[in-house]
């Protein structure tokens, strides 16, 4: 019988963090084709939807499930009531929303087991990882905007500076807590000093200076790229910081935290700004879940043709098909993109199949023989 390998967040953490640059795109192409999968294959039909339960005290429980030749998996997300109580409707308080915990288990194409992952870390990474697939194609990538000082934020800035980080030269963290977000960048450049080097500047904007908004609309509208990680029910910014003098032109925006109608991170006027530029587009993980789950895609009336999937692009660029036309080419590295993810459980299975063995091979985790 098959051994099985439980990895607990430390491990993952430990693993995650001390990648080599070789083993960072290795993962991402593991990500890639992934996505890939779903977009330009069959897997599609054989993935079922997700499923979200919300019990009487506002508890949610996201359930993913996903199959493979490989063997199928699940993963487990409980994301805890962050409703405020009655009076407290403060929209600009600094208390954290509560971090979401949960499981990813995979078993092989015979249904044994092969491992448990602690689901925190691997989640955020991946989902990270999602973004930097088209942040890679760019070719601006001097400053950085980054909405939110969680988990998801922090790969988000450690993946940009580990695969970029020459190029990067100013980081900007937004987060209504400034402390949490000075706590982040404390961590990244303890990160960086350790390991990548990059020479960037990292700030954090206070929201309660009496600048912050002029601030706010300054470093918006200088960015060359724009990471949003927040789970908002408003966007982070008003769409005219970043058009009011053709910025968006040549900006690249990708929202990761909203997975549900009911939030929305970035302005739809952004969404279907983009939709509609000569030099736009707008990118997507799955078409057909961010038409029905995406705040920032429904509020923007886009159709489903207005709207192209990660993976289809990347299906386009390895096959040299004839449908990556030059253009769509400047576009996704010039041009106004917007990269919309509500998470692919395809992806989930792909970065467990890869830890896994990484784990494995360094020793890490408990392996439970004969489970």
């Amino acid at each position: 019988m098959p051994k099985c390998l439980v990895l607990g967040d430390a491990a993952v953490q430990d693993i995650l963090i001390n990648l080599s640059r070789d083993d960072i795109v290795y993962f991402r192409n593991g990500i890639s084709k992934a996505l890939c999968d779903f977009s330009a294959t069959q897997e599609r039909d054989y993935q079922p939807d997700p499923a979200v339960v919300v019990r009487p005290d506002g508890r949610k429980t996201l359930f993913r499930l996903f199959t493979s030749e490989q063997g199928p998996g699940v993963k487990i997300i409980v994301s805890p009531n962050t409703e405020a109580p009655a009076g407290n409707e403060n929209k600009t308080t600094n208390k954290p929303k509560p971090t979401l915990h949960g499981i990813l288990a995979v078993c092989d194409e015979d249904g044994f087991p092969k491992g448990f992952v602690n689901a925190e870390e691997i989640t955020a990474y991946r989902t990270a990882m999602s973004a930097i697939i088209p942040y890679s194609w760019r070719s601006d990538t001097t400053n950085i905007v980054v909405f939110g000082a969680g988990k998801t934020a922090l790969w988000h800035l450690r993946l940009a500076l580990a695969l970029r980080g020459e190029e990067v030269k100013r980081v900007t963290v937004v987060n209504r807590s400034v402390d949490r977000a000075r706590s982040m960048i404390e961590q990244v450049q303890q990160d960086n000093e350790r390991i990548w080097k990059s020479s960037a500047t990292l700030t954090a904007l206070d929201p309660g200076d009496s600048n912050y908004e002029q601030s706010l609309q300054e470093a918006v509208g200088q960015a060359d790229i724009i990471f949003c990680t927040t789970p908002a029910s408003s966007p982070v910014f008003p769409a005219q910081y970043l058009t009011k003098d053709e910025s968006a032109r040549h900006c690249f925006i990708s929202a990761i935290g909203s997975w549900q109608a009911n939030m929305i991170e970035i302005d739809p006027a952004l969404v279907s700004g983009a939709s509609q530029s000569a030099s736009g587009i707008v990118v997507c993980d799955d078409r057909s879940e961010v038409l029905k789950s995406s705040g920032e895609i429904i509020r923007s009336g886009l159709r489903a043709e207005q709207i192209t999937e990660l993976g289809e692009l990347l299906h386009m660029r390895d096959s040299s098909s004839t449908d990556f036309s030059q253009k769509m080419q400047q576009s996704l590295q010039d041009g106004f993109v917007v990269y919309k993810s509500v998470g692919l459980s395809l992806t989930d299975l792909a970065a467990a199949n890869i830890i896994l063995p990484l784990a494995e091979k360094q020793g890490k985790g408990v392996v439970v023989p004969d489970f």
